[in-house]
């Protein structure tokens, strides 16, 4: 592996890292605000309204919205570090690479 290959896969590993930890900071910053516009706060109104019951647990749809929200974030930070910590491992499979590669574009 060539290690202009190598760098570009450090650079990606740290992107999910940043990108993860700005989801979170991101989402925490937004459930300590209050929701000023009246079609904001009409909404999250509607959220907090309708429940649903998954595996025997009663949830509003903002709670499973922001649960959601901040797993997405940990998942992203989390997938990073390991990218980042066996990069030298990681990066010499072509599968990995194609496969990072393809969420990234996804994403």
């Amino acid at each position: 592996m060539s290690s202009r290959a190598q760098v570009l896969f450090h650079v990606g590993a740290w992107a999910w890292v940043v990108t993860g930890l700005g989801h979170l900071a991101i989402t925490a910053l937004l459930l300590g605000r209050p929701a000023t516009p009246a079609a904001e706060t009409a909404v999250l109104g509607a959220m907090r309204a309708h429940r649903m019951t998954m595996m025997g647990l009663s949830r509003d749809l903002l709670g499973l919205f922001r649960g959601f929200s901040m797993a997405m974030g940990l998942v992203l930070a989390l997938h990073g570090a390991v990218c980042v910590l066996a990069a030298p491992a990681l990066a010499a499979l072509p599968a990995v690479v194609a496969l990072n590669a393809a969420v990234s574009r996804a994403m």
